[in-house]
Protein backbone atom coordinates (compact mmCIF):
# COMPACT_ATOMS: atom_id res chain seq x y z
CA UNK A 1 0.00 0.00 0.00
CA UNK A 2 1.00 3.51 -0.96
CA UNK A 3 -0.19 6.83 -0.40
CA UNK A 4 -0.47 9.61 -3.00
CA UNK A 5 -0.91 13.60 -2.33
CA UNK A 6 -2.44 15.38 -4.92
CA UNK A 7 -3.95 18.93 -5.28
CA UNK A 8 -6.79 19.67 -7.52
CA UNK A 9 -7.83 22.64 -9.31
CA UNK A 10 -10.54 24.24 -7.59
CA UNK A 11 -9.27 24.95 -4.28
CA UNK A 12 -5.71 24.43 -4.22
CA UNK A 13 -5.51 22.04 -0.72
CA UNK A 14 -3.52 18.81 -0.56
CA UNK A 15 -5.88 15.64 -0.01
CA UNK A 16 -4.21 12.65 0.74
CA UNK A 17 -5.63 9.78 -0.69
CA UNK A 18 -4.68 6.20 -0.01
CA UNK A 19 -4.68 3.90 -3.75
CA UNK A 20 -4.12 0.19 -2.61
CA UNK A 21 -2.75 -2.37 -5.15
CA UNK A 22 -3.10 -6.12 -4.31
CA UNK A 23 -1.07 -8.24 -6.42
CA UNK A 24 -2.96 -11.94 -7.60
CA UNK A 25 -1.04 -15.02 -7.94
CA UNK A 26 -2.97 -16.57 -10.73
CA UNK A 27 -3.58 -20.07 -11.63
CA UNK A 28 -4.43 -19.54 -15.21
CA UNK A 29 -7.79 -21.10 -16.97
CA UNK A 30 -8.12 -20.42 -20.95
CA UNK A 31 -10.41 -22.15 -23.20
CA UNK A 32 -8.59 -25.05 -25.00
CA UNK A 33 -5.94 -25.01 -23.34
CA UNK A 34 -3.42 -28.23 -22.24
CA UNK A 35 -1.50 -27.36 -19.21
CA UNK A 36 -1.16 -26.96 -15.57
CA UNK A 37 -2.41 -23.46 -14.56
CA UNK A 38 1.42 -21.97 -14.31
CA UNK A 39 0.52 -19.43 -17.11
CA UNK A 40 -1.39 -17.57 -19.79
CA UNK A 41 -0.63 -19.74 -23.07
CA UNK A 42 -2.58 -22.32 -24.25
CA UNK A 43 0.30 -24.81 -23.01
CA UNK A 44 0.12 -23.75 -19.75
CA UNK A 45 -3.48 -22.63 -18.42
CA UNK A 46 -5.60 -25.30 -17.67
CA UNK A 47 -9.02 -25.74 -20.06
CA UNK A 48 -10.68 -27.27 -17.21
CA UNK A 49 -12.60 -24.72 -14.90
CA UNK A 50 -12.74 -27.21 -12.32
CA UNK A 51 -9.17 -28.09 -12.38
CA UNK A 52 -8.37 -24.89 -12.32
CA UNK A 53 -9.88 -23.92 -9.04
CA UNK A 54 -8.94 -27.23 -7.60
CA UNK A 55 -5.78 -26.26 -8.11
CA UNK A 56 -6.22 -22.56 -7.11
CA UNK A 57 -7.40 -23.56 -3.76
CA UNK A 58 -4.21 -25.99 -3.20
CA UNK A 59 -1.92 -22.89 -4.11
CA UNK A 60 -3.53 -20.41 -2.22
CA UNK A 61 -4.39 -18.52 -5.61
CA UNK A 62 -7.27 -17.02 -7.48
CA UNK A 63 -8.25 -18.13 -10.90
CA UNK A 64 -7.47 -16.01 -13.65
CA UNK A 65 -9.19 -16.48 -17.21
CA UNK A 66 -6.90 -15.38 -20.44
CA UNK A 67 -9.17 -14.92 -23.42
CA UNK A 68 -12.29 -13.93 -24.61
CA UNK A 69 -13.58 -17.69 -25.43
CA UNK A 70 -16.46 -20.10 -24.00
CA UNK A 71 -15.16 -22.45 -21.09
CA UNK A 72 -18.07 -24.54 -20.82
CA UNK A 73 -19.20 -27.20 -17.94
CA UNK A 74 -21.79 -29.79 -17.56
CA UNK A 75 -21.22 -30.23 -13.48
CA UNK A 76 -21.42 -28.10 -10.40
CA UNK A 77 -18.26 -25.86 -9.93
CA UNK A 78 -17.87 -25.82 -5.93
CA UNK A 79 -15.56 -22.47 -5.96
CA UNK A 80 -13.83 -22.79 -2.38
CA UNK A 81 -13.02 -19.94 0.00
CA UNK A 82 -10.60 -17.67 -0.58
CA UNK A 83 -10.45 -18.90 -4.50
CA UNK A 84 -11.66 -15.45 -6.74
CA UNK A 85 -12.37 -16.16 -10.29
CA UNK A 86 -11.04 -12.95 -12.46
CA UNK A 87 -11.40 -12.73 -16.29
CA UNK A 88 -11.22 -10.10 -18.65
CA UNK A 89 -7.22 -10.71 -19.20
CA UNK A 90 -5.50 -11.27 -22.24
CA UNK A 91 -3.62 -14.57 -23.36
CA UNK A 92 -0.74 -12.36 -22.00
CA UNK A 93 -2.49 -11.65 -18.45
CA UNK A 94 -3.18 -8.07 -19.15
CA UNK A 95 -6.48 -7.06 -18.40
CA UNK A 96 -8.67 -6.43 -21.51
CA UNK A 97 -12.64 -4.92 -22.26
CA UNK A 98 -13.38 -8.26 -23.72
CA UNK A 99 -14.88 -11.03 -21.14
CA UNK A 100 -14.56 -15.02 -21.01
CA UNK A 101 -17.65 -17.17 -21.25
CA UNK A 102 -18.61 -19.79 -18.45
CA UNK A 103 -21.31 -21.30 -19.88
CA UNK A 104 -22.98 -23.72 -17.65
CA UNK A 105 -24.79 -27.19 -19.56
CA UNK A 106 -27.42 -29.17 -18.18
CA UNK A 107 -28.24 -28.56 -14.53
CA UNK A 108 -25.15 -27.45 -13.54
CA UNK A 109 -24.01 -24.25 -11.68
CA UNK A 110 -21.95 -22.15 -10.13
CA UNK A 111 -22.07 -23.07 -6.27
CA UNK A 112 -20.46 -20.51 -3.83
CA UNK A 113 -21.22 -21.79 -0.25
CA UNK A 114 -20.79 -21.12 3.85
CA UNK A 115 -18.27 -18.81 4.35
CA UNK A 116 -17.48 -17.82 0.92
CA UNK A 117 -16.31 -14.13 0.56
CA UNK A 118 -14.29 -14.34 -2.59
CA UNK A 119 -14.60 -12.10 -5.93
CA UNK A 120 -15.73 -13.17 -9.31
CA UNK A 121 -15.18 -10.50 -11.69
CA UNK A 122 -14.86 -9.45 -15.62
CA UNK A 123 -16.50 -12.51 -17.04
CA UNK A 124 -19.76 -13.58 -18.55
CA UNK A 125 -21.89 -16.49 -16.86
CA UNK A 126 -24.43 -18.15 -19.17
CA UNK A 127 -26.90 -20.77 -18.94
CA UNK A 128 -27.51 -23.05 -21.97
CA UNK A 129 -30.91 -23.89 -20.52
CA UNK A 130 -33.85 -22.83 -17.93
CA UNK A 131 -32.21 -23.09 -14.79
CA UNK A 132 -30.67 -21.74 -11.59
CA UNK A 133 -27.78 -20.67 -12.78
CA UNK A 134 -25.58 -19.57 -9.37
CA UNK A 135 -26.55 -20.98 -5.74
CA UNK A 136 -25.31 -18.76 -2.30
CA UNK A 137 -26.05 -20.29 0.54
CA UNK A 138 -24.43 -18.75 3.46
CA UNK A 139 -21.97 -16.96 1.65
CA UNK A 140 -20.94 -13.04 0.80
CA UNK A 141 -19.55 -13.33 -2.38
CA UNK A 142 -18.85 -10.24 -4.43
CA UNK A 143 -19.61 -9.86 -8.11
CA UNK A 144 -17.93 -6.95 -10.19
CA UNK A 145 -18.70 -5.98 -14.22
CA UNK A 146 -20.05 -9.62 -14.48
CA UNK A 147 -23.13 -9.84 -16.72
CA UNK A 148 -25.43 -13.07 -16.08
CA UNK A 149 -27.27 -14.57 -19.30
CA UNK A 150 -30.51 -16.46 -19.04
CA UNK A 151 -32.17 -18.54 -22.05
CA UNK A 152 -35.65 -17.18 -22.97
CA UNK A 153 -38.48 -19.23 -21.98
CA UNK A 154 -38.51 -22.06 -18.79
CA UNK A 155 -38.25 -21.08 -15.28
CA UNK A 156 -35.02 -19.73 -15.19
CA UNK A 157 -33.03 -17.58 -11.89
CA UNK A 158 -29.93 -15.57 -12.16
CA UNK A 159 -29.04 -16.15 -8.64
CA UNK A 160 -30.66 -17.48 -5.65
CA UNK A 161 -29.77 -16.82 -2.42
CA UNK A 162 -30.31 -18.66 1.29
CA UNK A 163 -29.07 -17.33 4.91
CA UNK A 164 -29.21 -19.74 7.31
CA UNK A 165 -26.76 -18.87 10.03
CA UNK A 166 -27.90 -16.09 12.70
CA UNK A 167 -25.06 -13.22 11.14
CA UNK A 168 -25.78 -11.15 7.96
CA UNK A 169 -23.83 -12.43 4.58
CA UNK A 170 -24.57 -9.57 1.96
CA UNK A 171 -23.81 -10.49 -1.66
CA UNK A 172 -22.49 -7.48 -3.28
CA UNK A 173 -23.07 -6.70 -6.82
CA UNK A 174 -21.43 -3.80 -8.82
CA UNK A 175 -21.66 -2.99 -12.04
CA UNK A 176 -22.95 -6.04 -13.21
CA UNK A 177 -26.34 -7.37 -15.30
CA UNK A 178 -28.65 -9.88 -15.63
CA UNK A 179 -30.26 -10.36 -19.52
CA UNK A 180 -31.77 -13.00 -21.16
Amino acid sequence: TFTMFTRDAFDGQERGRTLRVDVVDCTWLRPGATGDGRGPAVAQAFGNARNAIGAAQNQGNSVCIAGTGRVTTGTDLHVPNPVSISGGLNTSGIPISGRPTLVFNGASRLVLRAGYSGRLQRMIIAAAEPKTLVDIEDASPRFVGMQFILPDGGTSQAITVVNRLPDDQTVTLSASEITS
